[in-house]
């Protein structure tokens, strides 16, 4: 089902004037597809009891990352302990980048969603910059953009990179990009006046907040969010638009 709602006189705006912020997962992907970090999960190359205490990790917090009752402090403690302990379960279950690079080659469960080939080749035609900010990785989303020819230089991933100990990733450069921390990211580089911004997630309304933004949500059937969605974005789609 589609329910657009637009809370905002949206105005034309120059090419030349404008950039673009978008969170990945469940943004530009669809909302059934797994996450850059989901897709480690479930797969011949990974232990299974890697899957097994991940899901257990995911049955706890992605509650919390998904509850608007929780505060935005509140869930970037729970966001990164929840970083904190995949990081332990990378060290655990020995994963190396090259693995990870595998899996992404070869991993069928990430779905863009429809036409975002044709809106990130129009927005390298037109020459406006793109800003994936994610919680994931900086690495997998390249090379999985890659792998569906829509990586263009216009495209900019502000995301976590790997620490890497003989070839088993060790950790993830501080400071973590977590769902709730994406406000604290510096984005004063950018010298473009308008934005548009896509995301899935309250928290997502934060990124660039003393910018002159247009927020467009996805709401991905979270029918516990609708109220708050419609009253906080410009913006609203909902379903799998």
């Amino acid at each position: 089902m589609l329910h657009l709602s637009v809370n905002k006189i949206i105005k034309q705006i120059p090419a030349d004037k404008t950039f673009i912020l978008t969170d990945f997962d469940y943004t530009l992907t669809k909302k059934d597809s797994k996450t850059i970090w989901g897709i480690i999960s479930d797969n011949p190359y990974v232990d299974p009891m890697y899957d097994i205490e991940c899901m257990k990790n995911y049955n706890y917090y992605r509650k919390i990352e998904l509850d608007p009752k929780i505060s935005t402090n509140d869930k970037k403690v729970y966001m990164d302990e929840w970083v904190n302990k995949h990081i332990e379960l990378f060290k655990k279950y020995h994963i190396s980048l090259d693995t990870l690079n595998k899996i992404v080659l070869n991993e069928n469960d990430i779905f863009l969603r429809d036409d975002v080939y044709e809106f990130l080749y129009e927005m390298h035609h037109l020459n406006i910059p793109v800003y994936i900010i994610s919680s994931g990785f900086t690495n997998l989303i390249k090379l999985y953009l890659e792998k569906n020819n829509c990586y263009f230089d216009n495209i900019n991933i502000i995301a976590n990179s790997f620490l890497i100990d003989n070839n088993i990733i060790s950790g993830i450069k501080k400071p973590y990009i977590n769902s709730a921390n994406k406000e604290d990211i510096d984005l004063s580089f950018i010298n473009r006046t308008y934005g548009i911004s896509f995301g899935d997630q309250l928290e997502d309304l934060n990124v660039g907040k003393n910018m002159n933004i247009t927020h467009v949500a996805f709401l991905n059937d979270h029918e516990a969010s609708l109220s708050s969605f419609l009253f906080n974005f410009d913006v609203l789609l909902t379903g799998d638009t």
